[in-house]
């Protein structure tokens, strides 16, 4: 079972804002991604690539 993109980014103990500064977003950008999952598969693919990154996981893990 996947976690959601929430659950990555708790679990790598930073908050919205600090997410969306690392990767180049607004932190409302984290948030939607985070309550909408069709939003987050409508993001930018570097933005996607350095989120996994931030989160020390695969894309393929935060994608379905």
């Amino acid at each position: 079972m996947k976690l959601s993109l929430k659950a990555y980014r708790i679990n790598a103990n930073l908050t919205t804002k600090e997410v969306a500064e690392i990767i180049g977003v607004s932190d409302k950008t984290i948030q939607k991604w985070e309550r909408d999952q069709d939003a987050f598969e409508k993001a930018n693919w570097g933005s996607v690539i350095k989120l996994a990154k931030v989160y020390g996981v695969s894309v393929n893990d935060l994608t379905p």
